[in-house]
């Protein structure tokens, strides 16, 4: 079999949540030249009902997530042999999975290609990173993460603090519930 360079699917996706947009990327792997069709597994270590998981699209081509948060539930699924990918969703996943589902994929046909932290910190993949990743065995495994993705989120989170304070809303909140009209000026940001 033919193996051509890694490319990457790229789905993007938002959604509009408590009015947040979120926008992340799943990045799938296509191996082979003469099977476009190939499906890439990944295993997405996160509570089934978390919320990050509102903006999953339902049906990305060529890709089957496995969303568990224990190893006992990841080897029920049909589908385990298959992973070759891992997400991990810092808001609530078990960050002990990572060596155990990655040592899981050594021993199946498909090894694991690639590793992504839905969140931008990587802190707590540390431990997984020195004694997995940075081995010279897995050097190859990318380890990607998800900087970028809350930008717009968190640049509306700073407008709003700063009109919040500027234009203090807790001065105005309390003289509502007095029933005063406390004269003030009230400044611009700029």
């Amino acid at each position: 079999m033919f193996v051509r360079p890694l490319h990457h699917r790229l789905a993007t996706y938002r959604t509009h949540h408590h009015h947040t947009y979120i926008q992340r990327t799943m990045m799938s792997f296509s191996t082979t030249a003469d099977d476009d069709t190939s499906t890439t597994t990944v295993a997405v270590i996160c509570p089934p009902d978390s919320p990050c998981l509102n903006a999953a699209p339902k049906n990305i081509p060529h890709t089957r997530l496995l969303i568990h948060n224990d190893m006992e539930s990841f080897q029920r699924d049909p589908h385990f042999a298959d992973v070759s990918a891992i997400m991990f969703v810092a808001l609530g996943g078990n960050v002990s999975l990572l060596p155990q589902i990655f040592d899981a994929a050594e021993e199946a046909p498909k090894k694991i290609k690639w590793v992504h932290s839905l969140f931008a910190g990587v802190d707590a993949l540390a431990p997984f990173i020195k004694s997995h990743l940075l081995q010279k065995k897995h050097q190859h495994v990318p380890l990607t993460n998800g900087r970028g993705a809350f930008s717009e989120s968190l640049a509306e989170y700073v407008m709003t603090a700063a009109l919040h304070f500027n234009k203090q809303i807790s001065r105005v909140q309390q003289n509502r519930i007095a029933r005063t009209w406390d004269k003030f000026v009230i400044p611009t940001l700029a």
